[in-house]
């Protein structure tokens, strides 16, 4: 049985392909199986992928003959189809550096963890490196070992602050069947909330040193989501999800957070989404935080007033 998973989801992602499969197979730790995921790619993804049939490390390849609709289902079809005592979401746009496995597992072997992972580079479509992730957060600028936590009161309350999967080995034996449903309830915010449940059962390792390579293009679903009102709704769901597991959550600061990812699109906001994203920060801050959307929306009242009529 192999000691790491390693699931590749790809769609349309043929020109990054090589690249990433190549980053997997010359790994220096060499205890791994390989599950390719093809989400009906319209690219000539399945020619570069039939290139890799004859390497023993790939044992399935799925080839969807439909589109699955989101990224969290191939996760979850891998995680169930996965051996390993550890998995690797290596996401097909990306790649990483020879010894991202190696550490991954001498992490786990030395900290009792239930989550590992490392600094990224930023890459552009090129491949041309454009600086690490947020160089500037002081959280990244060394190795540390923390109880998971911790690390979810301090900092993953307000934001994800592991941004890229294909930075990330977790455990496997620490899912269970309601996280992985619950998962599929996401169309954005999935990774936080998986994140999040590994870090509520064991220790979180980071390594400062760039492992990974996190390709920033114009198809990125990373590049879409920053303003996404989806992704500001399913960050209220996941606070309620946290709130109700006993941590604290600091209203003032999420406010500040929630308008400045808002910005100009408030006008969206109103039209499309404010309704539900009204009733979870009532759920989630009863009065101060819905008086100040009041406050903010004073404008919008007469507009708003079927909105108003539902709750």
């Amino acid at each position: 049985m192999p000691k790491v998973s390693i699931i590749v989801p790809n769609y349309n992602h043929a020109k990054y392909l090589s690249k990433r499969l190549d980053s997997i197979i010359h790994q220096t730790y060499q205890d791994f199986e390989v599950i390719l995921l093809d989400d009906c790619s319209t690219d000539n993804s399945l020619e570069i992928i039939n290139r890799y049939v004859w390497n023993t490390k790939i044992v399935h390849i799925v080839k969807n003959v439909k589109n699955s609709g989101g990224t969290f289902n191939q996760w979850v079809r891998g995680i169930n189809l996965a051996k390993g005592e550890f998995i690797w979401i290596a996401e097909s746009d990306d790649f990483a550096e020879e010894r991202f496995l190696e550490t991954a597992i001498h992490n786990f072997q030395d900290n009792n963890c239930s989550i590992f992972f490392s600094q990224s580079y930023i890459v552009d479509e090129r491949g041309t490196v454009q600086g690490c992730w947020d160089e500037k957060a002081a959280i990244y600028d060394s190795n540390f070992v923390t109880e998971g936590k911790e690390l979810i009161q301090k900092y993953m309350t307000f934001q994800n602050i592991i941004p890229n999967a294909s930075a990330v080995v977790f455990s496997k034996g620490l899912l269970d069947a309601d996280i992985e449903k619950d998962i599929l309830n996401y169309k954005i915010n999935g990774d936080w909330y998986l994140w999040i449940n590994l870090l509520m059962k064991g220790n979180c390792a980071y390594h400062s040193k760039p492992l990974n390579y996190f390709r920033r293009h114009e198809a990125a679903g990373s590049n879409k989501n920053v303003t996404n009102f989806k992704n500001i709704e399913e960050a209220f769901k996941i606070n309620i999800f946290l709130k109700n597991n006993n941590f604290k959550i600091n209203g003032q600061r999420w406010l500040r957070i929630w308008i400045g990812q808002t910005g100009y699109r408030i006008r969206t906001l109103l039209e499309r989404n404010f309704l539900n994203i009204y009733k979870l920060s009532f759920e989630l801050f009863p009065f101060p935080f819905t008086y100040m959307l009041y406050i903010i929306f004073y404008h919008k009242i007469k507009k708003l007033y079927s909105y108003f009529k539902l709750l």
